[in-house]
């Protein structure tokens, strides 16, 4: 009995965390200039797909918004959904401070639309990161800060799953 539930908890572990799609919305703001940034996490094919959808109030007009990624993460794949404001760049950006995915509209996002999906897949599950957003409000550049839904290195969330079955152990060994 020990060791089949050994063998769960080892096929648990490999199988990582089962979830449904998981949506947030976010509003990044000074005061003056606001924009909402929707990210969902989806499961698809094995991986996570991360999409967001830039959703600027009526005076706002975005034209460049930046997904922070932690260190060690990895993208599988990254494309735009057509619609309304599609960025004339969605890249992987590497730089001395972190990388981050990055989109960046040659015409701006209107003020009360909403703009294309930007997506990217990763086989790592999610966390909450920060983001950053920039553009026009009344003539006068803004640029604003939030947060979104972003992958993490699998080997954190790995060693923290380990972490809690090996306190677990200890604690069920010294309750005997």
């Amino acid at each position: 009995m020990k060791k089949m539930a050994g063998v769960l908890a080892i096929v648990l572990l490999l199988a990582g965390p089962a979830m449904a799609a998981i949506s947030i919305e976010n509003d990044f703001t000074d005061g003056a200039f606001r924009v909402t940034v929707e990210s969902v996490v989806a499961p698809t094919n094995g991986e996570y797909k991360y999409s967001y959808t830039i959703l600027p109030s009526s005076t706002s007009n975005v034209q460049w918004l930046s997904i922070s990624l932690t260190p060690g993460v990895v993208i599988t794949d990254m494309g735009v959904q057509s619609g309304t404001g599609e960025p004339v760049i969605w890249t992987l950006v590497n730089g001395p401070g972190g990388s981050s995915m990055d989109a960046v509209f040659t015409a701006t996002v209107p003020a009360g639309s909403t703009s294309a999906t930007v997506w990217f897949t990763s086989p790592q599950y999610y966390t909450i990161a920060p983001a950053a957003a920039s553009g026009i409000n009344d003539g006068m550049y803004a640029a604003v800060t939030g947060q979104v839904l972003s992958p993490v290195p699998e080997p954190a969330t790995l060693a923290m799953l380990g972490l809690g079955a090996v306190l677990f152990s200890v604690n069920r060994k010294r309750h005997r």
